[in-house]
């Protein structure tokens, strides 16, 4: 995970000039089957193939059955997660509305209506609706596309991308004029969030996560149960677990220095947490690889 200066997520495109990402990925690779709460700048689309999901964005709960697909909106708290410890595999679809800006009239009329919609956060998208075909079927060749990469995908890729956006800029319009109301929680624990991603190596404290979002500690606790439902200890390990897994992934580091480099206590206090999320130890995890 890359977080920027803003505390949005940096996502990595597979062509680093063209804003397009589809990757398949599951649950069952994420720690806690969880991943973790994030924003970024571009449109997002998830469809689960095998299983489902739950999706918590901007604190609402949302069920992602097989075959359906959910949109979240550019600049919005989200995170997908298992219910159960039932597994999930899915397509995961992202890019930036500015890929669309051909031509400022466009921008004005089709583009900016949808993005800055305080109405449309995110919409569940029915497989069974007939209108919603087209969508679909511009999701399931994007992922074939990135799969496969036939010469010239990319601009095949393009052509998917507007296929795609009439089908939300339809939903934009049936949900009426910007009516809704910011919700300042969600800019204090985008704040308090960027603080944890920021700091997690250091020795941090609930007052200094707290004073991040300018915020009480009570109010600080009241926000991440209500929009994440956890603590912020829970999603400050759960960050540093993540870490700890990419390290454990990419590097041949030490697992006490892993522990340390991730702001963990101990390396005892990492294997712990890393049992109690993964199953088995941080040395078992890596030699499975």
């Amino acid at each position: 995970l890359t977080v920027l200066q803003d505390g949005s997520e940096r996502i990595h495109y597979s062509n680093p000039f063209i804003p397009i990402y589809v990757c398949r990925g599951n649950l069952r690779g994420l720690s806690g089957m969880a991943a973790l709460c994030h924003w970024h700048e571009e449109v997002e689309f998830l469809l689960p193939y095998k299983g489902h999901l739950y999706y918590n964005i901007n604190g609402a709960r949302l069920l992602i059955p097989q075959g359906d697909a959910v949109f979240v909106n550019s600049r919005n708290l989200h995170y997908g997660f298992s219910d159960g410890g039932t597994d999930c595999e899915y397509i995961c679809v992202a890019f930036r509305p500015q890929l669309l800006c051909s031509c400022e009239g466009f921008r004005q009329q089709s583009v900016l209506p949808v993005v800055t919609h305080t109405s449309l956060s995110h919409a569940l998208l029915d497989h069974g609706d007939s209108e919603l075909a087209g969508a679909f079927g511009a999701l399931w060749r994007l992922d074939a596309l990135y799969r496969e990469k036939p010469e010239g995908y990319e601009m095949a890729a393009m052509g998917a991308i507007y296929q795609l956006w009439p089908a939300i800029y339809s939903l934009a319009k049936s949900r009426g004029g910007r009516t809704g109301t910011a919700d300042g929680k969600l800019d204090t624990l985008r704040r308090m969030l960027d603080f944890i991603r920021t700091h997690y190596a250091e020795r941090i404290t609930l007052n200094q996560i707290a004073a991040a979002g300018g915020v009480c500690r009570s109010s600080c606790c009241q926000i991440f149960r209500e929009h994440l439902r956890q603590t912020p200890n829970d999603y400050l390990n759960s960050f540093r677990m993540e870490q700890g897994m990419a390290l454990l992934r990419s590097t041949a580091l030490p697992v006490t220095e892993i522990s340390a480099l991730c702001g963990f206590n101990s390396p005892s206090y990492f294997a712990e947490m890393f049992l109690k999320q993964k199953g088995c130890t941080p040395s078992a995890y890596r030699k499975n690889l």
